[in-house]
């Protein structure tokens, strides 16, 4: 019998047996026959269907990767050139199945996309994935660096207090200094609170990089303000990048938990 030929209920049992996205979607795509009793079923909603948290992170992710900046776009960058998300074959759809999706529902397409973009992050976020700048150059004195420079800021803030000057942006650079001080210990592999199985992978040592660049790029923007006491709303906005900063690694840490089976805090 061909493959043309298999009867309705044997596609929908293997469809059923494919657990894994990709596996699935190439499957729902491998002829017109498929596509159409697969697409938009309810019964794959259902097997699909990403939790709230999960789908807020990948909201996170699209958005990194259009605006080509952040912790996400600096993972995909580094692990598609490195060609570790090309190791699995994508399925190409012929032009009639392609042209075919886009005219589904929007609610349809965005279910598609957020799961094709899941199984990227799944990837990307393997314990032996490949980064193209690893090993990177990961040392304490990177670290003594991070830290020194948030004391520099400590002190001239007392300076400036000591010295009459306008207060009002002082707990807006303490805060900004605990979160990088915050950011540093979420990835730094001798914290007690790093978990054993992240501790020696690739993916860790990518966080770690990503973070060392984003203090320092930190750093610099707000030794240039507080020169200007009253620039108040500039130091919000280095305020808010370090939230984000702090927020991306947790929450890229929480994937990878979920991901590789540690149990998330």
């Amino acid at each position: 019998m061909r493959f043309s030929e298999l009867p309705y209920e044997i596609r929908f049992l293997i469809a059923d047996h494919l657990l894994d996205w990709p596996d699935h979607k190439a499957f729902r795509q491998c002829d017109k026959t498929n596509y159409t009793l697969l697409t938009n079923r309810q019964s794959v909603r259902k097997r699909f269907q990403l939790t709230e948290w999960i789908q807020q992170l990948l909201d996170a992710f699209m958005q990194s990767v259009s605006a080509g900046s952040g912790l996400y776009f600096f993972l995909s960058t580094e692990t598609a050139t490195a060609g570790g998300l090309d190791r699995e074959s994508k399925p190409r759809p012929s032009r009639n199945i392609a042209s075919s999706e886009s005219k589904n529902s929007a609610d349809w397409f965005s279910f598609v996309h957020q799961n094709d973009c899941f199984a990227t992050i799944r990837r990307m976020l393997l314990p032996d994935a490949i980064f193209s700048g690893y090993p990177y150059k990961e040392c304490h004195d990177s670290v003594l660096e991070v830290l020194n420079n948030v004391d520099k800021h400590r002190r001239y803030r007392d300076y400036v207090r000591s010295h009459g000057g306008d207060p009002k942006w002082l707990p807006v650079t303490r805060d900004i200094a605990q979160t990088i001080i915050n950011a540093e210990v979420t990835v730094n592999s001798e914290a007690p609170e790093m978990d054993e199985k992240l501790k020696d992978t690739t993916v860790r040592s990518a966080l770690h990089e990503f973070m060392l660049h984003e203090v320092y790029r930190l750093l610099c923007c707000l030794r240039d303000l507080v020169d200007w006491m009253e620039e108040l709303e500039e130091v919000k906005a280095i305020q808010r990048q370090a939230h984000k900063l702090l927020l991306d690694l947790q929450d890229v840490i929480k994937l990878w938990k979920f991901f590789n089976g540690s149990p998330r805090t």
